[in-house]
């Protein structure tokens, strides 16, 4: 009997040991199905615990009926081992509940370089690959007697970008073969989006080409008529630019400065 017990034990520890394992090699791990794997994992080692120990019938029917003077009969390896029994059926749920939200989130940040374009850059801050990253900006001559549709468009990617990475910096007016007179006041729109992402931010982005700039984030961009910026808003912002600028109240970003 005592060897059946102590070979129960024995493997009881080994189940639990396993089940620690795999805590710490799929549990953490940032994809779902590897949690639902080392929670499966754990469940499966904490069941096994169980099976291996009969006593642990007895422990739950001491409790039930309250015969407490009974736990003295219990075993210390049974303890030891419905601890573990504890300790791999609750961690699933602990790290559940306190997990990090696996989210893609990324965002533009601008520069000015001291004798080139303004350049851009994506930067993943969220804590999961960013696939097929897209940067679009478009970019109006405020000093222009006229505001035509805003073409070419200024576009850039990347295939990827890792977590709390970045991709670039870019040439702000990318693939677009077009430029503005120096010191010219630009107002642009800039948009970025990739295929596993869940929002879509954008920025308003104004500058003196080529001196300094800032942008902010624009914040519900679903809710910007385009058509309607260009036809209505955009000639007025352009009869009356640095008072309207001026007058934006929302958090502006200054161009970073780099060589």
């Amino acid at each position: 009997m005592d060897q059946d017990h102590h070979s129960a034990s024995r493997a009881a520890a080994l189940a639990g040991i396993l089940a620690i394992i795999s805590i710490g090699v799929t549990l953490m791990a940032p994809a779902p199905q590897s949690f639902i794997i080392g929670a499966l994992l754990c469940w499966g080692s904490a069941l096994s615990i169980a099976y291996y120990h009969p006593e642990f019938r007895l422990v739950v029917s001491h409790a039930f009926h309250g015969d407490w003077g009974k736990y003295k009969t219990i075993r210390d390896d049974t303890w030891s081992s419905l601890a573990l029994f504890l300790i791999v059926a609750i961690l699933p749920i602990y790290f559940y509940i306190n997990r990090v939200p696996l989210n893609t989130d990324i965002t533009l940040a601008f520069s000015q370089a001291a004798k080139k374009n303004p350049g851009s850059m994506i930067n993943d801050i969220g804590n999961v690959t960013a696939d097929a990253v897209r940067y679009v900006g478009f970019y109006w001559n405020l000093d222009a007697t006229t505001q035509p549709d805003p073409h070419p468009v200024a576009k850039a990617g990347c295939d990827y970008i890792k977590p709390h990475d970045g991709c670039g910096p870019f040439d702000i007016l990318f693939n677009a073969n077009s430029s503005f007179p120096d010191n010219a006041q630009i107002l642009g729109i800039a948009t970025i989006d990739c295929r596993n992402c869940t929002t879509r931010p954008g920025f308003w982005v104004f500058m003196r080409w080529q001196h300094s700039g800032w942008y902010a984030e624009i914040e519900n961009l679903k809710r910007l008529d385009f058509d309607k910026f260009i036809i209505d808003v955009l000639p007025t912002i352009a009869k009356n630019s640095v008072g309207l600028i001026d007058s934006i109240t929302i958090p502006k970003i200054p161009f970073a400065k780099r060589d």
